[in-house]
């Protein structure tokens, strides 16, 4: 996972939203995992399933999705040849900010 950020303060790139970009290899299952920021996510390449507190969310290529904050989710790339990339939006910096980001790996 790589994270964009403000290139003047090193910063989320907006003071209230973080950035992320992640790749997911082929066979990619990421451990199921809960935080109390929520996310917007947006399919750049690939197809997959994100499993959101139980419920199978099936994405391809430019489709959008949220995970809620507190949700127990997961990322799957089932596919044995190519790479999935998923681009997130986040209201992390303010809930780390106002002290109440939590993170736990399921």
């Amino acid at each position: 996972m790589l994270e964009y950020t403000n290139p003047w303060t090193g910063g989320p790139v907006m003071p209230t939203v973080s950035c992320r970009i992640q790749r997911l290899v082929p066979g990619f299952r990421g451990a199921a995992r809960r935080h109390t920021a929520g996310a917007i996510l947006h399919a750049v390449r690939g197809e997959g399933t994100t499993i959101v507190d139980g419920q199978e969310i099936t994405w391809g290529e430019k489709d959008i999705f949220v995970v809620p904050s507190r949700a127990r989710y997961e990322h799957v790339n089932s596919s044995k040849s190519e790479d999935a990339v998923l681009f997130s939006y986040s209201n992390e910096p303010v809930v780390r900010a106002l002290g109440l980001y939590r993170e736990e790996l399921l």
